[in-house]
């Protein structure tokens, strides 16, 4: 578990893991954040997959999307005004156990085509994604729920929790008991200024929050919240705060309460958690699907998809006879969409998107997920970044988020993943990469590509598979198990 003091500590490295050989972290200046260490070396070996130019995705058709817009000035705030995720860490959720973090601080690493984000506010450069790979049930999908569970509790704890009631929560399990706190903790850059709010969360209460902000580099507490006692409040921290904290249960965050009664100086981090994140598990095929799609979301597709060679090369609109003026909420479009298809002797043939193929309409869906997520500007978390995609498709969904010339509003990807081509694609640098394994005990350890000590010329892609890097799984030779098998029969 993490240090009960650390979280207001932000100056703080990630601890050293004992196989892996880093670089010694310096001591941190105003205004910088603690980032892991580096190897020597580029990236890994590029392959060719669908990349051209050098290792870079040929991303002309993604660019057409977007031809006759200025991203800039139509779609995005400006690098004054963006928002971004800075690092997030999480202890006690799930199979994680001990304190984990995740950062998209960029190293200084050179090499891989993908590009790093101008970050106003920070001497370092932020990352516009990250992939977590592992072995299954190595708990990379527990790192996002963590993420998501941060975010439910900001949104959700005041408004939704019963007065007196029990909170959500799900701690780590493999131990006779635990009562100990669930941790959350995120550094944001809000519009030029960094931020540090985390707490700490039991079954009936959260017992610790706080708000720390960064102007000029220079460290403000806004707000500081224990289990007993009032609220610390510091002059960063404009308004009527003690009149919110009137308002406060033990089992609602400040944040939360502050955020539904308008509270201004707290809003922009609460709106990053209700806005600016855009959330995948892919357990599901999104509702809005079965609804139909708008025209200007099928010119979309379509520009998306055209080189993807799924067949798809336009659309056509009719009448939906389902449709009822009279229903409301959501329900059918007015009109259909329907995907054109080339058969035989350039015949067309236009499919509904019940008539796609579950791969098809998984690309729809992200493709326009990410889209969105670009124009906006906001963090997509994206659970089994490859569930029914080819790997050309699933690097595509990557590239729109490492390419500068479309990812122009510092949107960020966090994914998982198993596809190991993304590793030796060129678009992913080194620190971009993490992994996720489980020691003896069953808890899960996050750590980066970026710990092990490699070179320009490694292959990353085979490393990791070889289990030079950890995070695979250990398979029983086949030989007893058919031996097993045959003792069975013979019985």
């Amino acid at each position: 578990m993490r240090p009960m003091q650390a979280p207001l500590d932000p100056r703080r490295a990630a601890p050293a893991r004992r196989r892996a050989t880093m670089v010694e972290a310096r001591p941190q200046r105003n205004g910088e954040v603690a980032r892991r260490g580096a190897g020597t070396g580029g990236g890994g070996v590029r392959r060719k997959c669908w990349t051209d130019d050098g290792g870079r995705a040929n991303l002309s058709a993604c660019l057409r999307i977007f031809r006759k817009v200025d991203l800039k000035t139509a779609f995005g705030a400006s690098e004054e005004e963006r928002a971004m995720l800075i690092r997030f860490g999480v202890a006690n959720h799930k199979s994680i156990r001990d304190w984990q973090e995740i950062s998209f601080v960029a190293s200084s690493l050179k090499g891989g085509a993908s590009q790093t984000i101008e970050a106003p506010g920070l001497k370092q450069r932020l990352l516009p994604a990250a992939l977590i790979y592992g072995a299954n049930a190595s708990g990379k999908s527990n790192v996002l729920d963590a993420l998501s569970e941060m975010r439910r509790h900001v949104v959700d704890s005041f408004r939704k929790n019963e007065p007196n009631g029990k909170i959500a929560r799900a701690p780590f399990a493999l131990t006779e008991r635990n009562d100990a706190p669930t941790t959350f903790e995120v550094d944001l850059l809000l519009a030029g200024v960094r931020y540090t709010y985390g707490f700490d969360v039991g079954d009936r209460a959260f017992t610790r929050e706080w708000l720390h902000a960064y102007p000029h580099g220079h460290r403000q507490v806004w707000f500081e919240r224990d289990a007993e006692g009032p609220m610390r409040f510091g002059k960063g921290m404009k308004g009527a705060n003690r009149a919110i904290e009137g308002f406060l249960r033990p089992n609602a965050l400040f944040l939360s309460t502050a955020a539904q009664h308008g509270h201004w100086p707290t809003l922009s981090i609460s709106d990053f958690f209700h806005d600016q994140v855009e959330i995948d598990f892919n357990d599901d095929e999104p509702g809005w699907l079965d609804h139909g799609l708008r025209k200007d979301q099928a010119e979309r597709v379509i520009e998306f998809l055209s080189h993807a060679d799924l067949g798809i090369d336009g659309f056509e609109s009719a009448p939906n006879p389902s449709f009822d003026p009279t229903v409301v909420g959501l329900m059918p479009r007015k009109e259909l969409i329907r995907f054109s298809h080339r058969g035989r002797d350039g015949a067309r043939f236009a499919l509904g998107l019940d008539q796609e193929s579950r791969g098809t309409r998984q690309m729809i869906s992200l493709g326009l997920d990410a889209l969105r997520a670009i124009k906006r500007g906001c963090l997509m978390v994206l659970d089994e970044l490859d569930a029914s995609l080819h790997t050309d498709l699933a690097l595509r969904i990557v590239s729109l988020f490492t390419d500068p010339r479309i990812n122009t509003t510092g949107a960020q990807l966090i994914a998982t993943t198993h596809d190991t081509n993304l590793l030796s694609s060129g678009v992913l640098r080194r620190d971009q990469v993490w992994f996720t394994e489980k020691d003896r005990e069953g808890a899960t350890t996050l750590f980066p590509l970026t710990d092990f000590r490699t070179r320009r010329e490694d292959n990353i892609e085979r490393g990791y598979l070889d289990g030079r890097f950890g995070a695979v799984p250990y398979l029983a030779p086949l030989e007893a198990f058919a031996r097993g098998h045959e003792e069975e029969a013979d019985g």
